[in-house]
């Protein structure tokens, strides 16, 4: 939707007043094409340093925590799933309320129990993809049937830290000991960038058509963020042996050095020098 009818009163008050660039990015309606996200001042100083006072305050809620920092090499793409209402650029991960870029909660926890799966259930993963590769399963399912086959510590370690699901290997279910807080972007710098998928009919016919070089690639407008830092805290009621903290460290390390976090970390994006501060008070 290129243009649309509304009052010129309304749409010059608008204009002047976008306080929160998660509404002016997905929802607002532009009336000018080359008023778009990347002349939004993203990085809003007060904002940002609310969004940290809010999640230090939960930081000091637990007596124990992890607090990590990534510097990220290149660039870092979050939320491309998402997509704005008037254009067909794909999305960036705003914060609701502050408006300012961030890593939510869930993607971290998510990468972290991928990595602990990959490097720590290893043999156990490969076995079970190759024996129900035709199997329908849930996600639920699908972990349950890897950690049979590890040993128990192993086991009762990845329920510890990320819990289990109800009817799966504890009946009643068990909640995680790590709580995930969401990792505040320090140095926000806001790029255009592009996402150009190849073999578009391929894809979008679910194989039924081959992946030959004749198919033009699909360019989509996207937003990165480039030369920025993540900080994000892990907290817990108890306190890790110093095994058990050496085992989150480097499954954090490999996480962000090596495997990545968000969109296109096959090519690079996500990739970071991981740091963990060392603070006085509570801390492991």
């Amino acid at each position: 939707m290129k243009k649309m009818c509304i009052p010129i009163e309304t749409a010059d008050l608008i204009e002047k007043r976008i306080d929160n660039a998660y509404l002016a990015f997905y929802q607002y309606g532009k009336r000018d094409q080359t008023f778009g996200p990347f002349q939004q001042p993203f990085l809003h100083a007060k904002a940002n340093q609310c969004l940290k006072n809010n999640l230090s305050i939960v930081r000091k809620g637990y007596p124990f925590a992890l607090d990590v920092s990534v510097k990220m090499y290149d660039k870092l793409v979050i939320g491309t799933g998402g997509h704005q209402a008037y254009s067909s650029n794909v999305g960036m991960t705003l914060h609701p309320l502050y408006g300012v870029p961030y890593v939510p909660s869930p993607s971290i926890k998510g990468l972290l129990r991928h990595v602990f799966l990959h490097e720590m259930c290893g043999e156990a993963l490969a076995k079970v993809m190759q024996e129900k590769k035709d199997e329908p399963q849930t996600d639920e399912q699908f972990v349950e049937a890897v950690l049979k086959n590890v040993s128990a510590e192993t086991r009762q370690c990845y329920v510890d830290w990320f819990g289990i699901g109800s009817g799966t290997i504890k009946e009643t279910g068990q909640q995680g000991s790590l709580i995930f807080l969401d990792g505040v972007i320090e140095g926000s710098n806001v790029h255009k960038d592009v996402i150009t998928p190849h073999y578009v009919d391929y894809y979008t016919k679910f194989g039924k058509n081959a992946p030959t070089d004749d198919q033009s690639p699909n360019i989509i407008q996207m937003s990165s963020l480039k030369k920025v830092s993540v900080q994000f805290s892990i907290v817990m009621s108890d306190a890790l042996t110093k095994e058990q903290t050496k085992t989150l460290q480097n499954l954090i390390r490999l996480a962000f050095e090596e495997y990545g976090i968000g969109a296109k970390t096959s090519i690079g994006y996500g990739l970071g020098k991981v740091k963990f501060k060392e603070k006085s008070g509570a801390t492991l």
